[in-house]
């Protein structure tokens, strides 16, 4: 959970009543487009995409993903003993450094801590699928305001 914002000491129903609360407030704070949004960029949103793609097959299996222009949604099986944390860890420094060098920024690029959910049933993963799809949408993006990926 980010932030450390899951409250333990709840019991199971309110527990999960603020998970579903906070994750959508969460996500919606993302849409509203905060922030420089330099991933509206088309060279940039791509370094993403070339990452996330770069060691599919061998690391992950590589679902669906849309960079958007200040985070990225993706669904992503992971394979044999990779690990979603340091997995994340190395897409955002690769990113991070590219990215910052040919903006010419300089510092922190991503939220240290990343948003992920693990995928429980086929229904589920449906669900996220069209929530991947229809997120710049629900953003009010504009084609070319960011980048998506479906797989078949």
């Amino acid at each position: 959970m980010v932030g450390g914002a899951h409250p333990t000491w709840l019991p199971c129903a309110p527990r999960q009543e603020f998970h579903e609360t906070f994750s959508r407030q969460y996500l919606e704070y993302l849409d509203r487009g905060h922030g420089a949004c330099v991933l509206k960029q088309r060279e940039l949103a791509e370094i993403v995409a070339e990452s996330l793609r770069s060691h599919d097959g061998l690391r992950y299996h590589l679902g669906d993903f849309v960079v958007m222009p200040n985070h990225v949604h993706l669904l992503v099986c992971l394979l044999g003993e990779t690990e979603i944390e340091p997995q994340c860890a190395s897409w955002k420094r690769y990113t991070a450094t590219r990215i910052n060098r040919l903006a010419g920024r300089r510092g922190r690029f991503w939220q240290e801590e990343s948003f992920d959910h693990l995928v429980r049933s086929p229904e589920q993963f449906d669900a996220l699928r069209r929530y991947i799809a229809e997120n710049p949408l629900a953003a009010r993006l504009r084609e070319g305001e960011y980048l998506p990926c479906s797989r078949p």
